[in-house]
């Protein structure tokens, strides 16, 4: 394998780089014996945008709905 490692300083280390791509995979960090200092962390303030996108899509969501029912049962449809 070629690149570097995840601190950037040495080679990749076949064992390692599995691991870490095993534990990225499946979000089990403890399992693979990831140690902390080589555990992923989330930009400062990911949380609150990823919040933030899930209310904004679950409001489309519920929007689209109601269009979809003013659609079916409105005046122009029933000949009124």
């Amino acid at each position: 394998m070629t690149g570097t490692c995840c601190n950037l300083s040495k080679p990749l280390c076949k064992g390692t780089s599995r691991r870490r791509l095993a534990a990225l995979m499946t979000g089990n960090f403890d399992y693979w014996g990831l140690p902390t200092d080589q555990r992923p962390r989330a930009r400062p303030g990911a949380v609150e945008l990823a919040t933030l996108q899930a209310e904004l899509a679950e409001a489309k969501r519920r929007e689209r709905q109601r269009n979809q029912l003013r659609r079916r049962y409105s005046d122009d449809e029933d000949g009124n």
